[in-house]
């Protein structure tokens, strides 16, 4: 039975791993577990193998250990809405110019636009493709999104009540 809508981070899936390996259980049968609470994106057959030998070598951490180097994305919340007011603007702005104006480099900018964002090329031939790319979509949000998003609201709605309704998110 699975629970679509039950959020976790990486370090919870992690620990659950650990607990059911120190069980002996197999690395095959921990991911039918997870993924059965946690939906069939939470990790890879191969990924729960990786961190059952981790555990098994004497690992006990389930934190990411810490790597030196640049950073692998730029995407920060300020560059996230410079992004997407770019491209509200302009939606015809390709990634490489969209890029060379914010001075970001093509792979975030991409990144970005089609991971954060989900603007992605996607086209319906009628409307119950439509209806179910949306339910699809909203399925795939844990509770964290909606609650968020209602918090959002109040914050909204005040600054709605402020502008005397003359109020656009942009």
């Amino acid at each position: 039975m699975e629970n679509q809508y039950l959020c976790c981070t990486k370090e919870e899936v992690r620990a659950v791993i650990r607990f059911f390996n120190f069980q002996n259980i197999s690395p095959t049968e921990i991911h039918r577990k997870i993924t059965e609470v946690y939906g069939p994106q939470v990790m890879s057959r191969k990924s729960v193998s990786v961190w059952c030998t981790k555990f098994n070598s004497g690992r006990e951490s389930v934190e990411d250990e810490a790597r030196s180097g640049r950073p692998i994305s730029t995407s920060t919340a300020e560059t996230i809405d410079a992004v997407e007011k770019l491209l509200r603007s302009d939606r015809r702005l390709k990634i490489r110019e969209m890029a060379t104006q914010l001075d970001l480099p093509k792979t975030t900018v991409h990144e970005i636009v089609h991971e954060k964002l989900n603007f992605r090329g996607i086209h319906f031939q009628n409307e119950e493709e439509v209806m179910n790319a949306v339910t699809e979509y909203f399925d795939g949000k844990c509770a964290a999104y909606f609650r968020d998003g209602i918090f959002k609201l109040l914050h909204r709605w005040e600054k709605c009540i402020n502008l005397n309704g003359d109020y656009v998110e942009k």
